[in-house]
């Protein structure tokens, strides 16, 4: 806000004025929202995956399920998008060469990791472990003794997708930033 030469001269000699507290709290603001930027685009990345995973979902299954918002697993990653988008503007912010962005790399791949293999293989327990208790409880069949993976998410391609989320979303973010500039 322009504060004029009357106020420019109080505030120079000490005495606060509205427009002078004004601009420090707009400064704090700015400060605050440079230093959350690497959240708000991990925030925006979980959000746009998780939208994206009810027209994906129609897509795939020609049904709408609105509970595909806040549900896991499914195309894309939320998680993948998420980490992806912070480790993008942490190295935009920081230097893609810096110590900063090099573990929120390491950080995104053992999310991509987990969410491919030890959730994925969860959710197919959990697939099997239901037709046991079809077969077992309704059908009257034996239990088989057949070994279950103990590790547990994400199909790659969904994973894949997440992290193309993650990338187009900080992408956009920055490019928006840049324009602010």
């Amino acid at each position: 806000i322009h504060e004029g030469v009357t106020v420019r001269a109080m505030e120079a000699k000490g005495i606060c004025t509205n427009k002078g507290d004004l601009n420090r709290f707009i400064r704090k603001t700015n400060a605050l929202l440079r230093e959350a930027k690497e959240k708000i685009a991990a925030l925006i990345g979980w959000f746009v995956a998780q939208g994206l995973k009810i027209p994906i979902h129609y897509l795939v299954e020609h049904e709408w399920d609105l509970s595909r918002l806040h549900g896991s697993g499914g195309m894309p990653s939320s998680h993948t998008a998420m980490v992806v988008s912070a480790a993008v503007m942490v190295g935009a912010l920081n230097g893609y060469a810096s110590g900063v962005f090099a573990v929120m790399v390491v950080v995104a791949l053992i999310v991509m990791y987990d969410a491919t293999g030890v959730r994925r293989e969860t959710g197919r327990q959990a697939t099997i472990i239901n037709q046991i208790l079809q077969d077992v409880l309704i059908n009257g069949k034996p239990i088989s003794d057949a070994e279950l993976k103990e590790l547990v998410g994400h199909k790659p391609i969904e994973v894949a997708g997440g992290a193309l989320v993650g990338l187009a979303v900080a992408g956009i973010y920055i490019l928006i930033l840049a324009g602010r500039a």
